[in-house]
């Protein structure tokens, strides 16, 4: 049948030949399209209120607070997301550049039903995006210390691409020391055995998306990308203010 609704009521089924009883009525969605766009519009409320709440000051906290509490938050959000998200590419290290248009995107969808993975080493997080990839499944990895070097989580979509995530609530978020920086290219040599592999920052709040640019990693080649952690409204409307 054809639906033009945004909600139905459900009594009974096809094979009820009785009355109906209207009080054992069930809510659904016209089609999964309109769930899902329900769905992304109650992350994109989430996701504003974090933005809300980065944006405005907090007397007498250190914004080192401020970052470990936007990593918590963007760790499971990240984990829990079943869309895709808007990214963009890093260009130049004085200007942000759109590749095209607009920004691409990428998929989180997968990771909601597997959680996270801890790592203790690289050479675990190695064995894990491998066996992610073989099965071709999403897998969202998190080294075990808050020291680990180079990045704060990795993820594997479904297509194998390894996505080597930080998070900051800065404009300046270089990795930097000869440990970092080992480590980083150390990933991105591994990783790019298997498929693609690419460097994204995870930014809030929306100002310092708009300014975030390209960032300094030393000597390693590997593409950088901008996530924006929040509603997709913000990132259309970015867009259309780039020529």
């Amino acid at each position: 049948p054809v639906r033009h609704l945004l909600l139905y009521l459900l009594v009974g089924d096809d094979a009820s030949t009785g009355p109906l009883d209207y009080t054992s009525a069930r809510l659904r969605f016209g089609t999964d399209y309109l769930l899902d766009l329900a769905a992304a519009r109650y992350l994109e409320s989430m996701q504003e209120n974090l933005n809300s709440v980065l944006s405005s000051p907090w007397p007498g906290v250190r914004d080192g607070v401020k970052g470990d509490f936007m990593e918590a938050v963007a760790h499971r959000m990240l984990v829990s997301c079943r869309h895709r998200l808007p990214v963009r590419r890093l260009r130049h290290r004085d200007k942000s550049w759109f590749e095209g248009p607009s920004p691409t995107t990428v998929s989180f969808e997968g990771f909601e039903a597997r959680g996270w993975n801890w790592f203790d080493h690289k050479e675990e997080a190695m064995q894990l995006i491998a066996a992610a990839r073989q099965a071709g499944v999403a897998a969202y990895l998190r080294p075990l210390s808050d020291a680990f070097p180079a990045v704060d989580a990795v993820a594997v979509t479904t297509s194998g691409q390894v996505l080597l995530l930080q998070m900051t609530i800065s404009r300046h978020h270089g990795i930097a020391g000869t440990v970092a920086l080992t480590t980083l290219q150390r990933f991105v040599n591994e990783c790019h055995h298997g498929g693609s592999v690419h460097l994204v920052f995870v930014v809030v709040p929306k100002a310092t998306w708009r300014a975030f640019s390209k960032q300094r990693v030393g000597k390693c080649n590997v593409s950088q990308y901008a996530l924006l952690l929040c509603g997709r409204r913000e990132a259309a409307d970015y867009c259309d203010g780039v020529e």
